[in-house]
């Protein structure tokens, strides 16, 4: 197929453009959905930055999120009308929702945010109740079906652990926000209901699992999750369009900047940041 042969010829080039300068592999692990090197993606995972090594879409309602809520500032402005600036959060979500979609080789996680929230808009226009619980339930139910899909097809890693960890990210964060969706909160609180949420059913898990909980994760969530949304991955996407190596060469720069500063800061508090369950009990 000569579409799917042109994406794969795309992805690989922007996969060596990137590698020049990614060293720690975060942005191919977002951008095109390559696996960071395990000597790195442990220590990512254990300092708290797991929502930068997996990519659940989360970035993308993030910054669909953000969108609208620029556009909404501009309607209220009078720059735009109420009607075209609706219009083009939409477009806008939808464009950098195809592209990522796309770069990431059609990861069909990537789609449970869109799928849960289209869900939501049907079952609330047919009159149905809306459960708070629910985008947990759909996360849970549309991995289960992913999941048995690939195990038919022959995928050993059908049912990596890796797969529930998406699932209760998305699944977490759409409900921590579902339960608010009513109430006039700001953008800085609903971003953090995002970070708190797709953090909070991992931690239980983590804690049950792998005896620690990295209960600090949210906050740091709340510095990284708009620096990505909003400034490295839709700027990299353009990097990669123009095929500006200097362009991306300074975005790389600032994401490896930026974690090497958190990151010395949680490994001054691991004491602190990464603790027995019992203990934080």
């Amino acid at each position: 197929n000569k579409v799917f042969f042109a994406i794969e010829k795309t992805r690989e080039k922007s996969a060596l453009l990137l590698s020049e300068y990614d060293h720690l592999g975060v942005l191919r692990q977002l951008v095109l959905n390559q696996k960071i090197p395990e000597r790195y993606d442990s220590d990512l995972r254990a300092l708290g930055f797991v929502h930068l090594v997996t990519v659940t879409g989360i970035h993308l309602y993030a910054l669909s999120s953000y969108l609208e809520f620029g556009m909404k500032f501009l309607a209220k402005k009078n720059i735009i009308s109420a009607g075209r600036a609706l219009f083009l959060a939409r477009a806008f979500s939808f464009l950098f929702w195809g592209l990522g979609w796309i770069l990431c080789g059609f990861r069909a996680g990537m789609l449970r945010p869109l799928v849960i929230v289209g869900l939501r808009t049907v079952a609330k226009g047919l009159g149905m109740r809306w459960r708070f619980w629910s985008p947990l339930f759909l996360s849970l139910f549309l991995d289960l079906i992913m999941a048995l899909v690939t195990w038919l097809r022959g995928d050993a890693g059908a049912w990596a652990p890796g797969r529930l960890h998406y699932a209760l990210a998305v699944g977490g964060s759409l409900m921590m926000i579902d339960l608010y969706r009513d109430q006039k909160i700001s953008t800085l609180k609903l971003h953090f209901l995002l970070s708190l949420g797709s953090w909070l059913l991992v931690a239980l898990w983590d804690a049950l699992v792998l005896g620690q909980v990295a209960w600090l994760t949210p906050f740091l969530s709340l510095l990284t999750v708009p620096l990505y949304s909003l400034v490295i991955y839709p700027w990299v996407l353009v990097g990669l369009f123009f095929e500006s190596r200097p362009f991306l060469k300074a975005l790389t720069w600032i994401s490896d900047q930026s974690l090497s500063v958190l990151g010395r800061w949680v490994v001054q508090l691991k004491g602190l940041w990464v603790v027995d369950p019992h203990g934080l009990a």
